[in-house]
């Protein structure tokens, strides 16, 4: 098996859940993409229940999903700067569509 092809995921969670903190290329991309689509999920559930709103939820889900995806970085891609920077942009934009959703649909509800 190659070693430029993606492992199953079930291999990735396993390795990250061990500590394993040398990962493929493929794998580090992996790891940031999902890491801001579940900060995605989780803040929106969080600030849907907590009933905040406006424009200063946004900025402060921004500054969250930043910071969590900078300690992802941090600790799992390598240091070539290009690969920090291309882990710190993968999966923006689908991780503030996953927030919205879940933030307008939490919010919704509880205040039904």
């Amino acid at each position: 098996r190659p070693r430029s092809m993606a492992p199953p995921s079930e291999w990735l969670l396993l390795k990250l859940l061990r500590g394993e903190t040398e990962l493929l290329r493929v794998e580090q991309h992996a790891v940031c993409y999902w890491s801001k689509q579940l900060t995605g999920v989780f803040c929106g559930i969080f600030f849907g229940m907590a009933q905040m709103k406006g424009l200063m939820t946004l900025a402060i889900f921004g500054m969250v999903n930043l910071s969590i995806t900078w300690i992802v970085v941090s600790k799992y891609v390598s240091e070539d700067p290009k690969d920090l920077q291309q882990g710190v942009h993968e999966g923006f934009m689908p991780s503030i569509a996953g927030f919205l959703l879940t933030w307008i649909t939490t919010n919704t509800a509880v205040s039904g």
